[in-house]
């Protein structure tokens, strides 16, 4: 707890993390910790904090690791806090964000509304209400052949990412404390890819080559994004110095 800072009438602070790695020093408040502040008792005794911060542990252990492995030593650790919240963020949210955003569902809802009846209707206000639809309506839509075939498959893959992540991480919440689910921690380091892609070809909805493709497009884009992150902080690690 940071006693440094004003704490709460009965006594409470906030909760920092302290992290050292390789002569890096660096604090942040907690991203995983569901209640904002603490007192003594709580932060020994509560075994709900006690998992949540086991967890954060293993977070930061886990995007060391993955840094070590891919950038060896040269990086930086100035940015933690941030690389967290992308570790713990739900992957079927990050999918639906990447490959089915709003520009690429409205193109093709648009397309397929102005060839069955010649009539644009992109400046209207109905379209707005039909691409905000949730990934369910959007299988819906897949369905009758709106979506050509990738964004198709596409809106699938995001069902499937949703239905596994429903299915076998229910109890995330109260496991840790935290609103984790199917994030890139679980994907990464705890073998959710595997189990992931095994629940998917059991339904039968894609291909399982298809599943194979699309699983190695988005695997190759949470990479990258993660040592695009870490590494714009390993550039602004060497121009401090410089």
């Amino acid at each position: 707890m940071n006693k440094r800072l004003k704490g709460s009438s009965d006594g409470k602070y906030p909760v920092y993390v302290r992290v050292i790695y390789n002569r890096q020093n660096t604090n942040f408040r907690s991203e995983i910790l569901t209640t904002a502040l603490l007192d003594d008792g709580e932060l020994e005794k509560s075994a709900k904090v006690k998992r949540e911060i086991e967890y954060e542990t293993q977070i930061i252990s886990s995007i060391i690791g993955f840094a070590v492995h891919r950038l060896n030593d040269n990086f930086s650790i100035s940015n933690l806090n941030t690389i967290i919240s992308e570790w713990k963020y739900d992957l079927a949210d990050v999918f639906t964000d990447e490959y089915l955003s709003h520009k690429k569902v409205s193109k093709s809802i648009h397309g397929f509304i102005c060839s069955k009846t010649g009539i644009d209707i992109s400046t209207t206000e109905a379209i707005t209400g039909i691409i905000d639809l949730d990934v369910k309506s959007l299988l819906k839509l897949a369905k009758l052949g709106i979506f050509e075939n990738l964004l198709n498959d596409y809106v699938t893959y995001a069902y499937l990412l949703e239905q596994f992540s429903e299915i076998h991480y229910p109890d995330q919440s109260s496991r840790y404390g935290a609103d984790n689910t199917f994030n890139f921690l679980e994907w990464y380091e705890l073998d959710g890819k595997r189990k992931f892609v095994k629940y998917a070809n059991s339904k039968g909805l894609l291909t399982e080559s298809k599943i194979f493709k699309i699983t190695e497009v988005f695997e190759t884009y949470l990479i990258d994004k993660q040592l695009n992150e870490i590494s714009f902080w390993k550039d602004f690690k060497v121009s401090e110095r410089n």
